[in-house]
């Protein structure tokens, strides 16, 4: 069963208000058969060889790799010692090269169907009730701490960071930056165990500094 997160926005349409939500997914949505291809190269201008062409003995890439999604107008790059894997829930799923599956260290990036609505009202601070709200229903209590947010262009943008102990009693930290760009709605977070907070945070700094907005 797909996890889902919502994210409530208030829209206002010929002088009335209603509240609605969206899931991360929905049949409308980017499914397994209809998705296009990930697009996972190295960057451009920093080359490396791919790893089906790399000579016997040859170290792995340590190039930032390029995830594209045209469609979706967005462009990133993520750091060496991360790796994507799939999961049906995002558009991009990372987690350290070589990790088991599980664990609390990852990263992803989520873009959300909107239903219908008025292009360009799409109010980022519901967007971050939205999701704290469906984080907390994930994970129970968290503190939260608003923190500046990066600049990524002419986006509305919120950076959130939200800590909470699991049921074993172990600290986790989540950074996430939300935004509205066109007419669309992006997730990007990072989460780790507090032990690893400051390598995955300076990982997902590196992939917020690397967002670029493209037309399909």
């Amino acid at each position: 069963m797909r996890r889902r997160w919502q994210v409530g926005v208030l829209i206002l349409l010929g002088g009335g208000a209603g509240w609605w939500g969206c899931s991360a997914r929905s049949p409308r949505h980017v499914s397994a058969s209809a998705a296009p291809p990930t697009t996972t190269a190295p960057v451009t201008a920093l080359p490396a060889p791919a790893a089906a062409t790399m000579p016997a003995g040859e170290p792995p890439a340590t190039k930032p790799t390029v995830f594209a999604r045209p469609k979706l107008g967005i462009q990133l790059a993520y750091p060496p010692g991360w790796e994507a894997r799939p999961n049906k829930d995002y558009e991009l799923f990372l987690k350290p090269a070589g990790a088991k599956d599980g664990g609390d260290t990852l990263m992803s990036l989520d873009v959300p169907e909107l239903p219908f609505h008025v292009p360009g009202m799409i109010p980022i601070g519901s967007v971050r009730s939205g999701y704290l709200d469906d984080l907390k229903k994930q994970v129970g209590p968290v503190t939260t701490e608003d923190l500046p947010a990066p600049n990524v262009g002419a986006t509305a943008a919120r950076l959130v960071r939200s800590r909470w102990k699991t049921p074993s009693g172990q600290d986790v930290e989540e950074t996430a930056l939300l935004m509205v760009h066109g007419d669309h709605v992006y997730l990007l977070r990072a989460r780790a165990a507090r032990g690893q907070a400051e390598g995955t945070r300076a990982a997902f700094d590196d992939i917020v500094r690397s967002v670029r907005w493209v037309k399909p």
